[in-house]
């Protein structure tokens, strides 16, 4: 069992409500979701792209990812934080060029995601995508250039 945390509420944020009741109140720490490795094997194959190269943009060990899908097993915590955040990615894609709704279980959002992960905006050194695929921060950058480059936006 995780240890209890201590989280902020909207108002002491603002630094307001550093004594007031509940400013110190503890929070069970909800479970992530976690995902079958099988997953990850079909996003691929939704996407249009090798397993090797979906993996591999993600930062996974191929072998252990095969391993996981084959045997039904479950991506770690920190694997499947990643896989859902670009799960979000592919929602905003969909969001964005296709029918306006956060759905990441579209196909062509998915088959347009393919095509982000060999794309290299000028904004990341004209450096893969997909270099940056294994780690919250850099899917965050992507995701942020996805929109800029939706709506036209030059830095």
């Amino acid at each position: 069992m995780k240890m209890k945390e201590t989280y902020l509420q909207v108002d002491d944020l603002s630094g307001n409500g550093g004594d007031a009741p509940g400013a110190g109140a503890m929070q069970d720490d909800v479970p992530a979701p976690r995902i079958k490795a099988s997953e990850v094997v079909a996003l691929a194959r939704d996407m249009g792209v090798s397993k090797k190269k979906l993996i591999r943009a993600l930062g996974f060990d191929r072998g252990e990812i095969l391993h996981k899908a084959y045997s039904d097993g479950y991506l770690d915590s920190t694997q499947s934080e990643l896989v859902i955040h670009f799960l979000g990615i592919i929602a905003k894609v969909n969001e964005l060029y296709f029918d306006g709704t956060p759905d990441a279980l579209s196909l062509v959002a998915r088959r347009e995601m393919a095509r982000f992960l060999d794309w290299r905006p000028f904004t990341l050194g004209c450096r893969r995508a997909s270099g940056y695929f294994s780690s919250l921060e850099g899917q965050a950058l992507v995701k942020q250039e996805i929109v800029a480059d939706f709506f036209g936006v030059c830095p």
